[in-house]
């Protein structure tokens, strides 16, 4: 751990001497049970440390199994000390009330001895420097444990004990502060999502384009034809179904693997589609190079191309856009072409599937109507979309553009608060505690 000077009445003490080391509880495969049950004790892992201890998605074990030691007590802070990843082995959260469990096997605690105040040591593991000195512990090819021997060489920065519970208290109300905060800015961006699917809707039932209507000398009444899927539009509008619209419509076929490759055309997967755009996210990359065949012909997509997850999280709407060059999609991914003798601009067809009140509804209906899990290439034609003019398609699409893009902005630099301002906060709060620079 760096060395830096300490305040007069400070002293830095090696880790475990102000603790007690405890391994975590082994046992046998087939004697956990994912429910509660008499005569068995519940039990964390490394998944239930989520900024401070999480308690679902436990494991039950024989009671038989814990040794008293291994109950855990308030103040205990427990540690990942193995893990598949990096960003999880050394990941520590505090026990800040009474429970009665235990904890796992890949996992230990450090119980805090009465020199120090439990809040003062929970709160060290918070730090920048206790991060980034795990960090260098584990580092190496394949190597995510942890062993006792690391926290030895830990030095921990200890004021006397009126002093840290000082510092304990004005953490606390930082921390607090810092959660509204937080929370505050979770809300906001909730709204946000409010206010793109309103925009959503109001695009695709003609409400956002009204006064570019009476301007065009179009009639703003609006009419449901008696279709029951879709709410009412204007009367200037056509409704028509999917088989009306796209002269293609086919998914792709398993069997994808064995052509992955570092280099060549790109494959399309569920995770290149989102809910809340129609843009395709390349941030992670598939290539392929597929042999020639019927299939690689039929599952290859165009410019335009209306791309739907029709499997798990269904009805995610992506077009393709220009210059992809050859791509492919995957067994997950539908593709909807649509007849270019069709009234139909592209980019208004798909941001009609991503309204709630649009395609989103109608795909629900008809899994719905089904019983079913996922949607097939029969939904997609079933789908009724009311169809403005080209012009005013053309205007919908501009205004939902850059009414999205602010959106997008906005959204944006709350994630910048979240994930930086705010972290920047807490850390230089966490600093200045272990150094003696937080309270007099």
């Amino acid at each position: 751990m760096p060395e830096e000077k300490l305040p007069e009445g400070w002293i830095r003490s090696p880790l475990l001497s102000l603790c007690e080391f405890v391994r975590g509880v082994s046992y046998k495969r087939g004697e956990a049970r994912q429910e509660e049950a008499p005569g068995y004790v519940p039990l964390l892992r490394a998944g239930n440390i989520q900024d401070g201890l999480i308690f679902e998605d436990m494991k039950f074990v024989p009671e038989e199994r814990v040794s008293e030691n291994q109950l855990l007590q308030k103040g205990d802070v427990l540690v990942a000390m193995s893990s598949g990843s990096k960003k999880v082995v050394g990941k520590a959260g505090q026990l800040r009330e009474e429970w009665r469990g235990t904890f796992g096997a890949f996992c230990s605690i450090l119980r805090p001895r009465p020199v120090v105040a439990p809040g003062f040591f929970g709160y060290f593991f918070n730090t920048r420097e206790y991060r980034d000195y795990i960090y260098g512990a584990s580092a190496g090819v394949n190597i995510n444990n942890l062993k006792k021997t690391h926290f030895e060489d830990i030095e921990f920065p200890l004021p006397p004990l009126p002093e840290q519970k000082r510092i304990v208290a004005k953490l606390d109300e930082i921390m607090a502060e810092i959660k509204v905060a937080r929370e505050h800015l979770k809300k906001a961006k909730e709204l946000l999502r409010k206010f793109r699917q309103s925009v959503l809707n109001a695009a695709v039932t003609g409400k956002l384009t009204e006064e570019w209507r009476r301007a065009h000398g179009f009639e703003n009444t609006c009419d449901d034809l008696n279709h029951k899927s879709i709410d009412p539009h204007p009367k200037s509008w056509q409704v028509l179904q999917g088989s009306d619209l796209f002269e293609f419509i086919t998914s792709g076929s398993r069997g994808w693997a064995k052509y992955y490759s570092d280099s060549g055309p790109l494959f399309i997967r569920m995770g290149n589609l989102d809910h809340f755009t129609v843009d395709l996210d390349f941030s992670r990359l598939q290539h392929v190079e597929p042999s020639n065949s019927a299939e690689r012909a039929r599952t290859s997509v165009l410019h335009n191309d209306i791309l739907v997850s029709i499997t798990a999280d269904v009805g995610m709407i992506g077009i393709v856009p220009e210059g992809i060059g050859e791509a492919y999609v995957n067994q997950h991914v539908a593709i909807a072409r649509l007849d270019n003798s069709q009234p139909a601009i592209p980019e208004f067809i798909a941001w009609f599937l991503t309204a709630p009140k649009g395609g989103q509804k109608q795909f629900l209906d008809l899994q719905r109507g089904a019983t079913k899990v996922g949607l097939g290439l029969q939904d997609i034609r079933a789908v009724e979309i009311p169809l403005p003019p080209m012009n005013e398609q053309a205007e919908i699409v501009l205004r939902l553009r850059r009414t999205l893009q602010v959106v997008q902005n906005i959204n944006d630099q709350i994630e910048e608060l979240l994930e930086r301002t705010i972290t920047m906060i807490e850390e230089s709060a966490l600093t200045k505690a272990f150094c003696g620079k937080l309270v007099e």
